[in-house]
């Protein structure tokens, strides 16, 4: 029998020996987040669901206390308060067919948790990514998330049967709604900035990083990708027999 839950075993190693393990589960068939968690009392307030509510929100707060992609990131967004997201870190991702292993900045490692986490969070607008959570790739750039983002895309109008196969607008309006997004949840991670201590320098940095990682904007650009499909004279240069 087929496994229905798909895990991810997120793990860091610091150069002082501390190690930090992270499993995120998802359902195999929703793509949903199953390891989801809770806001800690004294960060209630800032994940209320009415705190700076995206503007393209479709919950209210009898669907959910507290907005659930941000109570979903918020361990991770709290959790390294003793280092610099500069810091080099040895990264490791296993999954249930392989194990990945990238020596990377600390704020390159929580992007990629905080994506997978983000994108299997119960909301509508991250509906689109779920598909392709489930072949999560670590640490991957933006070129190779443009290449999965629309072959995912492309394939689910295939099968879906639309006709409307070759066109990007559907999928460039849902990545404009992820911006929106974006800037409901970079609020309240200023919200948690504005909590620190003066002192606190180390996790200033640390929110610093991710208040840039959600201040980009998305861009689907195809023409960069034309190289990786450029065909020589003869490139299957053959007939099929009918």
């Amino acid at each position: 029998m087929t496994d229905p839950i798909i895990n991810y075993d997120y793990f860091l190693k610091f150069k002082n020996g501390e190690t930090f393990e992270k499993k995120v589960s998802l359902n195999k068939h929703s793509g949903e987040l199953i390891s989801k968690t809770s806001a800690p009392i004294e960060h209630e307030e800032i994940a209320k669901l009415e705190n700076h509510q995206c503007e393209n929100c479709p919950y209210s707060s009898e669907d959910f206390k507290n907005c659930p992609v941000f109570e979903n990131i918020l361990p991770v967004l709290t959790l390294f308060k003793s280092h610099e997201s500069t810091e080099e870190v040895e990264a490791m991702v296993r999954d249930r067919n392989r194990t990945y292993h990238k020596r990377t900045p600390l704020s390159v490692a929580l992007a990629s948790l905080v994506g997978l986490i983000m994108a299997t969070s119960e909301c509508e607008h991250f509906d689109f990514l779920k598909p392709m959570a489930k072949t999560h790739l670590p640490f991957s750039d933006a070129e190779e998330t443009l290449i999965r983002s629309v072959g995912f895309y492309l394939m689910d109008r295939y099968l879906c049967g639309s006709s409307e196969v070759a066109s990007l607008k559907d999928l460039k309006k849902s990545y404009d709604q992820l911006s929106v997004v974006n800037q409901g949840i970079l609020e309240r991670i200023k919200d948690l900035k504005g909590e620190m201590k003066p002192d606190s320098s180390e996790s200033l940095h640390i929110l610093e990083s991710f208040i840039q990682m959600f201040e980009v904007e998305y861009e689907i650009n195809l023409e960069d990708l034309k190289t990786y499909f450029h065909k020589s004279d003869n490139f299957f240069d053959f007939e099929i027999d009918d």
